[in-house]
């Protein structure tokens, strides 16, 4: 693992040790602020803004790129970086390919003088997880150019599917089950809103809504257990409340154009999270068809699935 060592008239030293054995070093121009380290690169953090990169044998990864500000936050996963300079610009890259996720982008608008950044995870395909003090987990979608709100309070306040008060081994949690129990840990005793009375379907309202979230949340940071997991207890929720028209419109999201029709543009994508859909879709149709209010739409679809899965095969 790298160390720094650093005197007032001379040059940053950092050292890389392997087995108490220093395997290569470096001299830097300015003081070292943080250093990460994954099984593919090295990444050091400079007090003028610079980060230097460095493959495990001493080479250099990539260019030395300098932020706006020294950097506050440094995280790293695999071959990816994340960093967040001290005026809150929030920088990625993918250190293989010598790119950036993104453009720089600031998190100050999220920011405020009761809401600060409490903790940051970055996943090993890249995305990341950002918790604030306010309870709220945030991260950034390339894909829509803006932040995008992955948990938030009123989840806990209201959804019957809150993991957040769970017990047990974080090692045995997905990464949107230790999220949740972040969340809870952040907001402490007063995050308990219990006894406030609340709307007569608040508690449907919000299941759904967060289950919803917890779907996209998954997809985004490459978690196919708890999408899986999320979407049965979605399909169970649906069942027990009778919205059938919600039903449908998963069954046609999962199920995809069932027979083919010539000039029509397909954009539909078959899998998702390296999980074939219509596979998915025989565990929630199982689910309405077992269940009192969407037992006939679960097994007329069942068939229609059949017979779809038949023509496929000759």
């Amino acid at each position: 693992m790298p160390k720094v060592v650093s005197e007032v008239e001379k040059p940053t030293e950092i050292n890389y040790y392997r087995k108490s054995e220093t395997c290569w070093l470096d001299y830097l121009p300015s003081a070292v602020l943080q250093v990460v380290a994954t099984i593919t690169f090295v990444a050091v953090a400079l007090e003028d803004g610079a980060i230097n990169f460095y493959t495990n044998t001493g080479r250099r990864a990539m260019a030395t790129v300098i932020l706006d500000s020294p950097c506050s936050h440094l995280e790293a996963s695999k071959h990816f970086l994340l960093a967040i300079s001290a005026t809150g610009m929030v920088y990625s890259w993918n250190i293989r390919n010598a790119s950036a996720l993104f453009p720089p982008v600031s998190i100050l608008p999220l920011l405020s003088a009761n809401t600060s950044i409490d903790s940051i995870q970055l996943r090993p395909n890249g995305s990341h997880l950002i918790l604030l003090s306010s309870g709220t987990a945030v991260s950034y979608e390339p894909s829509l150019m803006s932040w995008s709100r992955v948990s938030e309070p009123r989840w806990a306040d209201g959804s019957d599917s809150w993991t957040g008060r769970q017990r047990g081994p974080s090692s045995a949690r997905g990464v949107l089950a230790n999220m949740e129990v972040s969340l809870t840990e952040i907001r402490g005793q007063d995050g308990d809103t219990s006894a406030i009375r609340r709307p007569q379907w608040w508690n449907s309202a919000l299941t759904l809504g967060h289950l919803e979230s917890r779907l996209g949340a998954a997809q985004l940071l490459d978690s196919p257990a708890e999408y899986k997991q999320a979407l049965l207890l979605y399909a169970k929720r649906l069942a027990d409340e009778g919205f059938r028209s919600k039903a449908e419109e998963l069954i046609k999201e999962l199920s995809g154009p069932m027979y083919y029709r010539p000039g029509r543009e397909e954009k539909w994508q078959p899998t998702v999270l390296n999980m074939n859909k219509r596979d998915l879709l025989k565990d929630v149709l199982g689910i309405f068809a077992r269940s009192k209010t969407l037992a006939k739409l679960g097994q007329d679809y069942q068939e229609i699935l059949k017979k779809a899965n038949e023509k496929d095969d000759v």
